[in-house]
């Protein structure tokens, strides 16, 4: 029952993202708007059906089986696609309807966080995507946040949980990506953000994972215009020296 389902939501999920890619690619607003429209249905049909399937594993079986764990792993997952995509779509718009568009997006990323979260706790995974990104798109909401002691408090626990997994024996690069980025937001300089990661003797492939994690955020506005902006823009440069990138 579980291979049937987790299969399913796999094939809908794919069928999600590349909606979503072809709205982020289209010039055309119209076309635009009904791809991601598309894409936000079918996650929140994965969504249900996950749901739905997790209450049924958990009627049968102890709470957090491999089974329980598997349904989990691709609700967590689902949620931050659907966050990723309304986090996209608000890209398109502007002003009150921006800001309403991030708040939904935000909501989503919460509450893959709650079940990331659970992940983290009873099925041992290693995962934060959710977790750094309900603070990401409050950043996109308000950069100013990145000097205000909450919202530094709340970036602080990231990090503390990254380096965790990483001591724990997470090194995909990025989850170090992360890690540099949060260091960097929490006040280290581009420098020394990338000096604490490269002690690890990390893989090329981080610089690169680094360079998009910064390239996207810079063209999702973050910054824009101010000095948190300008400080994305010494990193990307210093991330393009020193891995080699064009």
């Amino acid at each position: 029952m579980i291979q049937e389902l987790t299969e399913s939501i796999d094939h809908l999920r794919d069928e999600a993202q590349a909606d979503r890619k072809a709205a982020r690619q289209s010039a055309d607003p119209a076309t635009r708007e009904q791809l991601f429209t598309r894409a936000k249905e079918k996650f929140e049909s994965a969504k249900r059906r996950l749901e739905r399937g997790l209450r049924n594993v958990r009627r049968d079986q102890e709470k957090h089986s491999s089974d329980a764990c598997a349904v989990l792993e691709r609700l967590s997952q689902t949620y931050g696609s659907l966050g990723g995509t309304l986090r996209d779509f608000a890209l398109t718009k502007v002003d009150q309807e921006r800001r309403k568009i991030l708040a939904e997006a935000r909501s989503q990323y919460e509450q893959g966080n709650t079940y990331e979260d659970e992940r983290r706790k009873h099925c041992g995974a290693l995962d934060t995507y959710n977790m750094l990104q309900v603070l990401v798109v409050e950043l996109l909401g308000n950069s100013a946040l990145v000097k205000d002691h909450e919202f530094e408090t709340k970036l602080q626990g990231v990090r503390k949980e990254l380096e965790r997994q990483v001591n724990a024996g997470r090194n995909d690069s990025w989850a170090l990506a992360d890690l540099a980025l949060v260091n960097f937001l929490l006040g280290s300089s581009a420098d020394h953000a990338l000096a604490d990661i490269e002690q690890r003797n990390v893989h090329a492939s981080f610089y690169e994972a680094t360079h998009t994690v910064i390239k996207n955020l810079l063209g999702e506005g973050l910054g824009s215009g101010g000095d948190l902006g300008k400080h994305l823009e010494e990193f990307q440069r210093l991330l393009k020296r020193k891995g080699g990138l064009t």
